[in-house]
């Protein structure tokens, strides 16, 4: 028995966390892709107006809330207009893959033509690391570089880049580099780091209050079943608003009803089949907050039982109970 009633449980709180879950999700979805078609529609009126610095931050911001082929095109031509060739670039290749996904082929095709006509003028930024101090990270601009990114050139847009490279016990190295449009390739060397005098790998001490070598604190041992009772409770209390949906539909209907056989003619034959319709919905809304409702109910019912825990941290006896 109690072995059904778990399994039972567990699968009903699963059944409807999904249910309850998929329909946030869908309404997230369709809210982002509202909000990424009005940013693009404004990119491409600050586009058509030549204003491309400000355009592009909208199509990047679109591009994060919901990625097509027309954005990614229009924000790699923005890219382009403003000189960041090396975005532009890598912004139509990716379009290139999203288009033939979606079997866009003229859009992938037209992605591929702006990609290999830029191409010749891409700028390379070359970091040279002859060492490999352990732990060693090198970022450009923030970014980490990948090892295998080291020593070759990579596509980069024109202007001034920060390379950092830093590493455990070593202090840390930094330079500026800019790159003109009409330059092909620069390359920065990374130069050995100098070891931090007296650094060392393990730099934790004990926590204020405890005592080096003494026994952990006991962790929190969480209620059996408090998770599955909260899961029912939430799940039957959706269950009842659901139903006073269904309750005042009901009513309403109820009155349009009686409002529609006070009526002649055409005006009473619509409003009554309005009414009906009404009424059928919230027996339907109705008949679904019982079945959650019920579902909640079984839920908390086939939570596990209560128990007692008794234990030790090496200096209290504990004594826990659940319920």
């Amino acid at each position: 028995m109690t072995c059904f009633r778990q399994r039972f449980g567990t699968r009903a709180a699963a059944l409807s966390l999904a249910v309850f879950a998929v329909t946030p999700r869908a309404f997230a979805q369709a809210e982002d892709q509202a909000a990424s078609r009005a940013l693009f529609e404004e990119g491409r009126r600050l586009a058509d107006a030549g204003k491309y610095d400000l355009a592009c931050p909208k199509f990047e911001a679109a591009r994060k809330l919901y990625t097509s082929t027309g954005v990614l095109l229009n924000l790699g031509d923005c890219y382009e207009k403003i000189g960041r060739t090396a975005s532009a670039w890598t912004t139509f290749g990716e379009t290139a893959d999203v288009a033939n996904r979606a079997m866009r082929l003229d859009y992938a095709a037209e992605a591929k033509r702006r990609q290999a006509a830029i191409e010749p003028r891409l700028v390379h930024l070359s970091i040279l690391v002859s060492h490999d101090e352990p732990g060693l990270s090198v970022k450009r601009d923030g970014i980490e570089v990948p090892s295998a990114a080291w020593n070759e050139p990579i596509p980069v847009d024109p202007g001034a880049h920060e390379i950092r490279a830093e590493a455990p016990g070593y202090s840390s190295w930094t330079t500026s580099v800019s790159l003109s449009p009409q330059e092909q390739t620069k390359t920065v060397d990374v130069p050995d780091l100098h070891p931090v005098q007296g650094a060392t790998a393990d730099t934790t001490t004990p926590a204020a209050g405890v005592a080096a070598g003494s026994a952990s604190e006991p962790s929190i041992v969480r209620p059996p079943g408090g998770g599955q009772r909260l899961g029912g409770f939430l799940t039957g209390g959706a269950g009842v608003v659901t139903l006073g949906v269904g309750g005042i539909l009901g009513l309403v209907a109820k009155a349009q009803d009686i409002t529609a056989k006070a009526e002649p003619g055409l005006a009473r034959h619509t409003d009554s089949v309005s009414a009906v319709n009404l009424g059928n919905a919230a027996t339907a809304v109705m008949v679904i907050g019982g079945v959650v409702s019920a579902v909640g109910v079984v839920i908390w019912l086939t939570a596990p039982n209560a128990h007692t825990q008794v234990g030790t941290n090496g200096r209290e006896l504990l004594v826990g109970g659940t319920f």
